[in-house]
């Protein structure tokens, strides 16, 4: 039985699909690691080296009107639709008690919809936590991964009640955060990979295409001038796209969750700000005297 998507968020999922959001470990034998047959471990220092804060625009680009055309409320908001802006996303890597740990924080600001995943990569029981906040109510996914019963166990519990799930990973697996990641550094450059999909529940085959392409501003008149962009392309077992991906070195430049209108577009830390306190949302700044948010603690 595939994890359930409550209706309040169905509609997400087609911006956001989860798949992209919620990542895990294995030591199982995986293919298209560049010079290596096995996931690398938890904490591989070319990956792993330092703390890292990203921030994204959510845009629609699409030819119709913006899907919240008409809103009123936050004039900042209704600014917004103008512009053709969806969303926030803040993309964190950062060391929580002596582990790494994963993150990436979105706001919906026209749905009231505030989506947290949260990894930490913690070598003996690497796990996850997938929160859907929204006005009244929620959803969570808990997620952990055992080298001892070679078992993934997945609870769910929200509106709808609870869910528990096993999936057997003694083939070994992969998720697409922590993926993410070995593309980023350049340790994962092609192939194929049994990755565990929350939007249906179980394990998929993804393949992945990187290519690389130069890009040239407006001011570029040489034809050898311009910047190689990394483009990491992943692709569901029935060809649906699982992530577009495009990096500037190891830089995150740009993405994509689906195939369609909406694209993230890299940002400041400073636009970031700017637009959460002209949406009136709460990014949850201040956080505790260990720089960790509260809203990242309460998981």
């Amino acid at each position: 039985m595939p994890i359930r998507i409550t209706s309040r968020v169905r509609s997400l999922a087609s911006l956001l699909l989860l798949g992209g959001l919620l990542p895990c470990l294995s030591e199982g034998q995986v293919e298209g690691l560049q010079g290596a047959t096995e996931v690398p471990e938890a904490e591989p220092p070319a990956i792993l080296d330092g703390g890292r804060g990203e921030y994204f625009l959510l845009e629609w680009r699409g030819a119709t009107a913006h899907p919240h055309h008409g809103y009123t409320g936050i004039r900042g908001l209704e600014r917004a639709a103008r512009e053709g802006a969806l969303g926030l996303v803040e993309v964190r890597r950062r060391k929580v008690q002596g582990s790494w740990q994963l993150e990436q924080d979105v706001h919906f600001p026209f749905e009231e919809v505030r989506l947290l995943a949260v990894e930490c990569l913690s070598r003996k029981s690497p796990r996850l936590v997938w929160r859907e906040i929204f006005p009244g109510g929620g959803r969570t996914i808990f997620a952990e991964w055992t080298s001892e019963s070679e078992e993934l166990k997945a609870f769910e519990w929200g509106l709808d009640g609870s869910l528990r799930e096993y999936h057997d990973t003694s083939r070994g697996a992969v998720m697409p955060q922590y993926l993410l990641e070995l593309v980023r550094s350049g340790q994962a450059v092609g192939g194929r990979f049994e990755v565990f999909d929350p939007l249906i529940g179980a394990l998929d085959i993804w393949s992945l295409d990187v290519t690389y392409q130069r890009e040239h501003s407006d001011s570029d008149a040489d034809d050898e001038s311009g910047e190689y962009i990394r483009r990491a392309e992943f692709r569901r077992r029935d060809g649906t796209l699982a992530g577009l991906y495009r990096f500037a070195g190891t830089r995150l430049i740009s993405f994509q969750w689906q195939e369609g209108d909406v694209v993230a577009k890299r940002i400041s830390r400073i636009e970031y700000e700017q637009l959460s306190q002209r949406w009136g949302l709460d990014p949850e700044q201040a956080g505790a005297d260990d720089g960790t948010r509260s809203a990242v603690k309460d998981v």
